[in-house]
């Protein structure tokens, strides 16, 4: 997981075909809804981490996601029902507006690695749920390593 802090304006030419930024204004509710009821047989991780809908989330950070909606990431992202779609918009703000705070306060101007010491459940297969203490589980979703809480995520 990469974070690059810039200032408004300083996008690089190739983000201009990326999604809406999920920390805009514009990425309200009814365009995080509208996006889901596009993708009919979609899982929700990969929806996530669809560049064209939604730019910038990554791997770790849909886990990250999905963990805070308290989401399974392979539920069909089409099927949510309408209290599930503000809690995932919610946690998608949340969850990168912490990101970029916890990566500012670490790193000093000076940051060039990776820093997922703050990561919840994309940790590791088998350790503790820092909601419920139930093991971490690991699958592939779409071809993704991906790491829920199988009692917290449904």
């Amino acid at each position: 997981m990469k974070i690059k802090i810039r200032q408004p304006g300083q996008d690089p030419p190739a983000w201009a075909s990326k999604g809406m930024d999920p920390l805009s204004k514009g990425f309200t509710v009814e365009y995080l809804t509208r996006c889901a009821a596009t993708q009919r047989l979609g899982a929700l991780k990969p929806f996530l981490m669809n560049q064209k809908l939604i730019g910038g989330i990554g791997n770790a950070f849909a886990d990250e996601i999905l963990w805070d909606a308290h989401l399974a990431p392979t539920r069909l992202a089409a099927k949510l029902i309408p209290e599930e779609l503000p809690r995932l918009h919610m946690s998608i703000r949340n969850v990168l507006s912490n990101a970029v705070q916890e990566v500012r306060k670490r790193s000093h101007g000076g940051f060039t690695g990776e820093i997922r010491d703050f990561l919840s459940v994309h940790v590791g297969k088998g350790k503790p749920c820092p909601r419920c203490t139930t093991p971490v589980h690991f699958a592939l979703v779409k071809g993704r390593g991906t790491y829920w809480c199988p009692r917290c995520q449904v």
